[in-house]
């Protein structure tokens, strides 16, 4: 459990240096990297609200009930930013 929190640890780093490079390179693809920056954006942000919200609500349940919010709200945002972009 624990090398699967430094993963993700990991990941969120590397999701907030991505979101830096995608802005500086935001005007070559302008849709693409839309996406791109909104979904790494979405992670860094909603992997940091699990990690506080677990913080918070100690216990296994709360663990479970905050990662499945997270990853749902995650993706709908995702899925309607995606279906957004692309009907423009």
């Amino acid at each position: 459990m624990n090398d699967l929190r430094l993963i993700l640890w990991g990941m969120s780093l590397l999701a907030a240096m991505t979101t830096l490079a995608v802005v500086g390179f935001h005007m070559s693809f302008v849709t693409v990297n839309y996406v791109l920056l909104v979904g790494v954006c979405l992670f860094h942000g909603f992997y940091g609200l699990h990690t506080m919200l677990t913080e918070y609500f100690a216990g296994p349940r709360a663990g479970i009930v905050t990662g499945t919010g997270c990853i749902v709200a995650g993706l709908v945002l995702f899925g309607l930013t995606v279906a957004t972009t692309l009907s423009q």
